[in-house]
């Protein structure tokens, strides 16, 4: 007997508040990302309907409202950007937030992943 595979989601939205203001000319329901509650039930979603694992991509800003939606497992990586774009200000910021569950454990897995890459 064959062992079905396993099934993974990945969903990166807009950035809360960003949904009308970036996306509106592109999505008819571009707006409901502007409201908290959409976030906290994509969350929802994924646990739901992706036991197998997840990640979400998110801005630092939003994190600990995501944390706050997500189970206890949900762990946080730093997608550190290589490049980002230069602001007139003194912090720049040039990594993104990562959430993640999920995932086969292999303790022998060479090379090993850091969670900061």
């Amino acid at each position: 007997m064959m062992e079905a595979g396993m099934v993974f989601a990945y969903a990166d939205p807009p950035y809360l508040g960003c949904g009308k203001s970036r996306y509106g000319d592109f999505h008819d329901e571009a707006a409901i990302w502007d409201d908290p509650k959409s976030h906290t039930d994509l969350v929802i979603r994924l646990v739901d309907e992706y036991p197998d694992g997840w990640a979400l991509s998110c801005n630092p800003r939003d994190l600990k409202m995501y944390l706050n939606a997500a189970p206890d497992d949900v762990r946080v990586a730093a997608w550190v950007k290589t490049w980002h774009q230069i602001r007139p200000t003194t912090t720049q910021y040039a990594w993104e937030p990562v959430l993640f569950r999920g995932g086969r454990k292999d303790p022998k897995r060479t090379p090993m992943i850091r969670d900061w890459e």
